[in-house]
Order: C-alpha cells, then structure tokens, then sequence
C-alpha cells in the first residue's frame, strides 16, 4: 500500500476491487489502510440479476477521510477480525480471509 500512495498526489485515492466469492479481502485491505494510517470505506452493491448486474465490492483508501455523500451513503462499517494479521510482502495468509 506505501508503494502505491508513494504515486498518488496527496489527494489522491486508491481504489480496491475486491469482489470474490469466497474470500473476504475487505478485512485485510481495512486493516493495511489502518495500519498505513489511511482511511478505508468498504462500498458493496447487492446483484440485480433482471438487470444482470454483478455484486462488487470496492474498498476506495485515501490519506484524507473521504467525505462524498454519494461513497458515505453507499458504504458500510467495515468487518473487523479479530487478531487478523497485517499483511506484508513476506507474509499473507488466505486463510484468515475465507468466509
């Protein structure tokens, strides 16, 4: 996550895709915003399957607090998991992440 914030402007916000079906990488990319002292909003659509539209979940992480109405009224408390591990370049673990 440094690298990447290492490339934006200081307004600048990178955006997660994180939609998966067993996996749940939002609590893992929450807890690297937090740990990079950035602010993470966890944003999840729900499928419209007679409009054929996907689920997704998009976690957008910034350095300021982002306050669109639009990305606070689509988003949702994140779900904290207790003693997740901080993932790194040396160590990530699927396994805490499964649903």
């Amino acid at each position: 996550m440094q690298l990447y914030f290492r490339h934006l402007r200081p307004e600048g916000v990178l955006a997660l895709h994180l939609s998966n079906h067993h996996p749940d990488l939002v609590c893992a990319a929450e807890a690297l915003a937090r740990d990079a002292r950035k602010y993470a909003v966890p944003i999840e659509n729900e499928p419209v399957e007679e409009e054929e539209i996907f689920g997704a979940r998009r976690v957008p992480v910034s350095s300021t607090p982002l306050g669109d109405p639009g990305i606070l009224e689509a988003a949702k408390a994140p779900a904290a998991r207790q003693g997740l591990r901080i993932w790194t370049d040396d160590y990530s673990n699927l396994f805490t992440v499964f649903k």
